[in-house]
C-alpha cells in the first residue's frame, strides 16, 4: 500500500513572508521525520520570500532523502528561487597572481 503524499502549506505552518533560514531549518526537520515519502510543499498564499530562505530551503531539499514536489508557487517567489539557483551554480574566480598593495 502506498502512502499518499504529505501536504504542507507553507503559509500556514510558517508565514505568508518567508524569510529566516530557522524556519526552514524546523521545516525540514518535520519533514525528514515524518514517516511519508513523498511531500508536496504547497507554497498558496505565499507572498514573499527572502534570499536566505531560499538559498536554505534550496540546500535543505536537495539534501533530503524524501521526495519533495512544489505547488502553486507564485510568480515572484519563483523568480527568487531561480536567481538563487542560478547564483550557486556560478563560481567567481579570482586571478590574484598579481596583487600590489601600497601603505601610503
Amino acid at each position: 500500500m502506498t502512502m499518499p503524499p504529505k501536504v504542507i502549506r507553507l503559509a500556514d505552518v510558517i508565514f505568508e513572508d518567508l524569510a529566516l533560514r530557522d524556519s526552514v531549518i524546523r521545516l525540514f526537520k518535520a519533514i525528514e521525520d515524518s514517516p511519508e515519502t513523498q511531500i508536496d510543499i504547497d507554497f498558496s498564499g505565499v507572498r514573499s520570500m527572502s534570499r536566505s530562505f531560499a538559498d536554505e530551503y534550496l540546500t535543505r531539499r536537495s539534501q533530503s532523502i524524501k521526495t519533495i514536489r512544489e505547488n502553486n508557487i507564485p510568480a515572484n517567489v519563483q523568480r527568487m528561487l531561480d536567481a538563487v539557483s542560478n547564483r550557486s551554480k556560478v563560481k567567481k574566480q579570482f586571478d590574484v597572481d598579481s596583487v600590489s598593495l601600497s601603505i601610503v
